[in-house]
C-alpha cells in the first residue's frame, strides 16, 4: 500500500468519524503532492493539477459571494471564514493528483469498506441502544455516531452506504462466501445506523436514489425492490410507533416541522429582498433572529435560528441568482459528466470502470436528494 491509498483510505472513514484525522489526512495529501512536484521539478500549474473545464463557475460562484458580501452582508460578517470553506476547490484538484497516484480494484474496496466502517457503526448502535454517548455522555434517542449529531452521521454515511451497496451488487459474483458475510453485515449495520438516525430526508434520498439506480440497473430487481420497499415501509408505518411518528410529523401542523416551514418561508422572502447577490454568504442563519422580530413573524425569543434546510434555496438566499447559476452548472456538470462516462465504458466493454462510475452516480444522485432536505453540501 503506497501513500497516497492510505491517506485516501483514512480520510474516507474519517469524513464520518473525525474532523481532526480528516484534517490531518488533507494536509498529509497536501504535503505529498508538494513533495512530489519538487522531485520532479515540474510544480507549476497546470502540470500538477488538470483542468476540469468548470472552473469558470468556481470563480462565478466565489465573485457572487465576495459581492455579496460587500453589498448586502452586514459590516460585522464574518467573510474571512465565510471564503475559508472553499479550500474544498483546492482540495478537489489535490483528491484528483492523488487518485492518479493509485490503481482501485473492487475487492479491496469491498474489504477495506467492510473493515473501515463496521466499528464505527457498530458504536453508533451501541451508544444508541445504551441511551446515552459513552465519549460525550450525550443522550443518544437518535444514533448520532462519532460525529456527535444525528444528521451529520446520517448524510456523511448515506454517502457511504450508496457507494458501498453499488460496489456489492458488481462484485457479488467474484467474492468468497466469507467475504460475502463480511460485506453483507458491515453493510447492513451501516445502514442500520442511519436508519436509526431517524433523519426522514436521507431515508427518502436513499430509497428514491435506490429506485432510481435499479431501474438502470436491472428492471426485475427494481421491481423487486420497490415492492419489498411498499410492504417494509408500510409494517414499519403500522407496528413501529417511532417510525410512523416520524412520518407523521411531516404532515402535523403543530409538530416541529413548523420550524422547518418557518425557516423555508424565512429565506424565500430574504431572497425576495436581495434577488440578485443574496444577503451574504452565511448570512441567513447569522441575521435569522432580525427576521424573527418583525412584526409580520414576531417569533418567540428562543424560536429556532437556522439556515434553509434546502441546499438550492439557501444558496439563493446566500448568494441569490448569480451565486445560484454556477451552483447549479457546477453540481449539474459531475452529475452530466459521470454520466457520459458512464455510456462510454458501456460501449467499451469495461465492467469494472462502469461499477465505479455507476456507484458514483449513485452517489451523486442521493447527495442531490439529500441536499433538498438540507444543506449538506455547505458542509
Amino acid at each position: 500500500m503506497n501513500f497516497w491509498m492510505l491517506f485516501l483510505g483514512v480520510f474516507a472513514v474519517s469524513a464520518v468519524t473525525s474532523q481532526s484525522l480528516m484534517d490531518l489526512c488533507i494536509i498529509l495529501l497536501s504535503l505529498g503532492w508538494l513533495i512530489d512536484g519538487i522531485k520532479k521539478k515540474s510544480f507549476r500549474w497546470p502540470i500538477q493539477f488538470k483542468w476540469i473545464g468548470i472552473e469558470w463557475a468556481f470563480g462565478a460562484y466565489l465573485l457572487a459571494i465576495c459581492l455579496g458580501y460587500a453589498v448586502n452582508a452586514s459590516s460585522d460578517a464574518p467573510w474571512l471564514q465565510g471564503l475559508g470553506k472553499f479550500t474544498w476547490i483546492i482540495h478537489l484538484y489535490i483528491f484528483i493528483f492523488a487518485f492518479q497516484k493509485v490503481e482501485i480494484r473492487a475487492i479491496p474496496v469491498l474489504h477495506y469498506f467492510s473493515a473501515a466502517f463496521l466499528f464505527p457503526s457498530l458504536y453508533a448502535l451501541a451508544a444508541h441502544i445504551n441511551g446515552y454517548d459513552p465519549i460525550t455522555d450525550r443522550p443518544a434517542a437518535r444514533v448520532l455516531g462519532f460525529v456527535n449529531s444525528a444528521t451529520y452521521h446520517a448524510h456523511g454515511n448515506a454517502v457511504v452506504f450508496v457507494f458501498f451497496s453499488a460496489m456489492l451488487l458488481y462484485s457479488w459474483h467474484q467474492l468468497s462466501r466469507k467475504w460475502r458475510s463480511i460485506a453483507s453485515f458491515a453493510l447492513a449495520v451501516l445502514g442500520l445506523s442511519i436508519l436509526f438516525t431517524f433523519t426522514r430526508g436521507i431515508w427518502l434520498s436513499i430509497l428514491i436514489s435506490g429506485i432510481l439506480m435499479l431501474f438502470l440497473y436491472n428492471l426485475k430487481i427494481a421491481i423487486r425492490f420497490l415492492v419489498c420497499a411498499i410492504f417494509v415501509i408500510t409494517c414499519s408505518y403500522l407496528m413501529w410507533p417511532r417510525f410512523s411518528e416520524r412520518v407523521d410529523l411531516l404532515f402535523s401542523k403543530n409538530g416541529g416541522d413548523v420550524a422547518r416551514a418557518s425557516l423555508f418561508k424565512v429565506n424565500v422572502q430574504i431572497w425576495k429582498e436581495y434577488p440578485l447577490l443574496g444577503i451574504g454568504y452565511g448570512e441567513n442563519m447569522r441575521r435569522n433572529r432580525e427576521y424573527w422580530d418583525r412584526p409580520e413573524w414576531n417569533m418567540p425569543k428562543d424560536f429556532l435560528t437556522s439556515h434553509a434546510h434546502n441546499q438550492i434555496l439557501n444558496v439563493m438566499a446566500t448568494t441569490g441568482i448569480l451565486g445560484l447559476i454556477p451552483f447549479l452548472f457546477f453540481t449539474g456538470f459531475f452529475m452530466v459528466k459521470n454520466w457520459k462516462m458512464l455510456r462510454l465504458v458501456v460501449r467499451n466493454r469495461k465492467p469494472f470502470l462502469f461499477s465505479v462510475l455507476f456507484a458514483c452516480l449513485w452517489v451523486q444522485i442521493e447527495f442531490f436528494l439529500a441536499c433538498l432536505t438540507d444543506v449538506g453540501f455547505e458542509y
